[in-house]
């Protein structure tokens, strides 16, 4: 894909270092979707990972960066778009739905699910995925269990559940959460 910055009719072609650093400039606005799009397309992981990073993105965007399966670009996905709350403090889910999640769960890739475990609301607790984040606790890496304690949203009833981890970070963070 090339990429160029038109200034008064002249091509100027722009690499893949310089395209991160525009992106993570420009303004994370609704009028830059179609540019955003474009570029989620693009060979540059980082450029992928700007674009995932900003939260104007429309589904299509979202879709095809998800698709990716890409552990970095899912997480910052997750980071914008898992369960965001308005201005006015109302919870709102953007574009990532129950069959996001159940996918992200069956996920093998601990950075993901960590990600996951860290940023999940009390939406995602309170939902019928419950049984699904259940199965985190069990997670052989201690991360996502750790991820898991560090949820202000996680409830007592899991964190309770955390104490008896193998691993003593995990315990000594689900305990402090439970204080």
């Amino acid at each position: 894909m090339k990429v160029c910055l038109n200034i008064d009719g002249e091509k100027i072609p722009l690499g893949c270092h310089t395209l991160d650093y525009v992106i993570n400039s420009m303004l994370d606005a609704p009028g830059n979707g179609k540019l955003f799009n474009r570029l989620a397309l693009h060979p540059s992981l980082n450029v992928r990972i700007g674009i995932a990073s900003k939260k104007n993105i429309d589904k299509q965007t979202f879709e095809t960066l998800f698709s990716s399966g890409e552990s970095h670009i899912i997480s910052c996905l997750i980071g914008n778009h898992i369960g965001c709350c308005n201005l006015r403090g109302e919870h709102e889910i953007t574009h990532i739905t129950m069959q996001h999640y159940q996918r992200l769960c069956s996920s093998k890739d601990s950075f993901i699910l960590s990600t996951i475990s860290n940023m999940m609301t009390e939406y995602w607790f309170n939902s019928k995925l419950y049984a699904d984040i259940r199965k985190l606790i069990d997670h052989p890496n201690p991360d996502v269990r750790y991820a898991l304690a560090d949820n202000y949203a996680c409830p007592p009833k899991l964190l309770k559940l955390l104490t008896q981890d193998p691993d003593p970070d995990v315990r000594f963070r689900a305990l402090y959460a439970l204080e």
